[in-house]
């Protein structure tokens, strides 16, 4: 039996979340949630950020995901989708660019955020989607955070000696069970030497965005803002 492979374009809405300050709105933070997860859940995690003047944008992934768990099925969502193809996983993350592009142009167009600093944040999927897109496009943010993930530097070599303007942090646990410490020491060490500004900041909470990476983000951000 033979059979033939074909193609149809599919879409969904997927949604995105605006949470404004408290107080005076100072800068924009553009965050990437982990794999499964989703945009509203994830600003529950970086709420001490808004004390800071910092406004959150909070996008859920393009590709919707079923998930199961102890509490039943809930829906959640990927910034790509990776089966071991790179070119594949290049092109997945490259429409996912695509998509955070167009949303930040629309937001961009309100005058009142024209103008503020943008930084950028990715957790576990989403920091390899963080790292990817901040180099491509430096001249958008001013800082990218990527939290429990490695930079895929492999993809964004031609990049890397135009963004020297961009400041760099990376979020991990020596002892992550996912990602370990080698690659991120890596991942700073090739961002140094094209002259970029990365620093890691350690911490105990495993493959996770808790309270404490939120403090050291939190301070980071604000050393930053001083400069």
């Amino acid at each position: 039996m033979s059979y033939s492979r074909n193609y149809r374009s599919f879409t969904i809405d997927a949604p995105w979340y605006w949470i404004p300050p408290k107080g005076e709105l100072r800068s924009l933070l553009l965050g990437l949630h982990g794999m499964a997860q989703e945009g509203e859940r994830f600003g529950e995690k970086l709420s001490p950020l808004l004390d800071q003047g910092i406004g959150l944008i909070l996008p859920s992934g393009p590709y919707p995901m079923e998930v199961r768990g102890r509490h039943g099925v809930r829906q959640g969502y990927a910034w790509y989708i990776f089966t071991g193809d790179q070119p594949g996983f290049m092109e997945s993350m490259q429409r996912s660019e695509e998509d955070l592009l167009n949303l930040l142009l629309g937001i961009r167009q309100d005058a009142a955020l024209s103008d503020l600093p943008l930084d950028l944040l990715g957790f576990s999927q989403g920091g390899y989607l963080a790292g990817f897109m901040a180099l491509r496009h430096a001249n958008l943010f001013r800082s990218c955070t990527i939290a429990s993930a490695r930079l895929k530097h492999e993809f964004v070599e031609s990049e890397l000696a135009s963004s020297p303007q961009l400041q760099m942090l990376f979020l991990h646990d020596r002892k992550d069970p996912l990602t370990k410490a080698e690659p991120v020491e890596e991942s700073q060490k090739i961002l140094q030497r094209a002259g970029v500004n990365a620093v890691i900041q350690w911490h105990d909470e495993g493959h996770a965005l808790g309270t404490q990476s939120v403090g050291l983000l939190a301070q980071w951000l604000k050393d930053i803002s001083d400069q």
